[in-house]
């Protein structure tokens, strides 16, 4: 709580420093380059890192960064998204045209080899990938670029969970996650679960992160994550179209 009012009070001090760059939120053609947008954050960083010194490990960072993403992203995230969606307006009744044509749909329609999903549902009401769904969905319940980013490579991880298990209760003996589902794989089951959240922000979800999640999250797992994501939202539209 102490780490959070400090950051909020750094914020509020450097108030011009983010207000000039602020016609980014308005999108404009020329938007404030991403280096000069992560200089701001990396600017509130060092000085949290100058007044708690224990906090300066990756572990502390991050912890650092989320506390600042809470008070700057939080009073204003419900706004930037709006701005996101009017503009991608046409791109979310793409994708809500394609979950009403889809609504029924199983894994196979949507190109999952037979092996990564149950011949029958446990229930009339589940479904396959239904936990990854039901993670999908928390996106909107979060006001932070890093925790919305953290709910979607959690979001891959169970897919891959949920991959792994209806594999192995097919087929005799116990397969590692990557002999069980690729690249290839992925971004159909992936596009089966976009289809079940009927989360048509997740287009401006997803813009908006690109826009405002830190630089060093935009590699490794976390980026891999967001690009995954993006394919499969871009793949669910064009069904529509098709």
């Amino acid at each position: 709580a102490m780490l959070q009012k400090l950051c909020f009070q750094i914020n509020l001090l450097d108030y011009n420093l983010v207000s000039c760059d602020f016609d980014l939120v308005q999108l404009s053609p020329t938007p404030v380059p991403l280096h000069r947008r992560n200089s701001r954050e990396d600017r509130l960083l060092s000085l949290c890192i100058l007044a708690f010194e224990p906090l300066n490990t990756p572990t502390g960072k991050d912890q650092c960064l989320a506390s600042i993403e809470e008070a700057l992203f939080r009073p204003i995230w419900m706004f930037l998204l709006a701005l996101f969606r009017k503009v991608n307006v046409q791109r979310e009744i793409a994708l809500e045209k394609s979950m009403k044509l889809y609504k029924n749909a199983i894994p196979a329609d949507i190109g999952v080899p037979a092996k990564l999903f149950p011949e029958e549902s446990a229930s009339d009401d589940s479904y396959p990938y239904e936990v990854a769904v039901q993670e999908l969905r928390l996106i909107t319940k979060e006001y932070c670029p890093q925790k919305k980013l953290e709910c979607i490579v959690r979001t891959l991880r169970l897919i891959c969970e949920c991959a792994e298990h209806y594999c192995n209760s097919k087929e005799a003996g116990t397969l590692q996650v990557a002999s069980v589902i690729g690249a290839d794989d992925l971004l159909p089951i992936l596009s089966y679960v976009v289809l079940k959240s009927n989360l048509t922000q997740l287009i401006s979800e997803c813009a908006a992160l690109e826009e405002f999640i830190h630089e060093g999250y935009l590699i490794g797992e976390e980026g891999y994550c967001l690009t995954s994501m993006q394919s499969a939202l871009s793949y669910v539209e064009s069904l529509s179209k098709g």
